[in-house]
């Protein structure tokens, strides 16, 4: 039988010319590592993704719906010109609240209720 043409007769596992070639295999796949992984990322900082997008748009129009919210409650402003409705900052219309909730008598509260379940429509009659 004569040895597989990968493998010479003279070399063993702990020869210095293999234990030479895995090492630079070894170096070959980490330097293509760390330069795939410098591309990547260096790729998405400049094109953000889809999500990162919808994310940021996201934020946005939350800052935006924060904003308008901060600025209702604390601000007067007209609710329905047309029929006198305003709305009043925060800080004065809880005093009044206490105030009008105060003057009204306290009474029991009502339970709450579900409404009954529908019974389930009678079987059709045999014909």
């Amino acid at each position: 039988m004569s040895a597989s043409p990968s493998t010479s007769p003279n070399s063993s596992p702990r020869d210095p010319k293999t234990l030479r070639g895995q090492l630079l295999a070894l170096l070959g796949f980490l330097i293509f590592g760390i330069a795939a992984y410098y591309l990547i990322t260096t790729e998405r900082a400049k094109n953000p993704t889809f999500d990162e997008k919808a994310a940021q748009a996201r934020l946005e129009r939350l800052s935006k719906l924060q904003e308008e919210e901060r600025l209702r409650l604390h601000s007067y402003g007209w609710i329905d010109q047309a029929a006198g409705i305003v709305h009043i900052p925060i800080e004065k219309a809880i005093p009044l609240t206490v105030k009008e909730l105060s003057q009204k008598p306290v009474g029991p509260g009502n339970p709450i209720t579900t409404p009954p379940i529908p019974s389930p429509p009678p079987p059709p009659s045999p014909q």
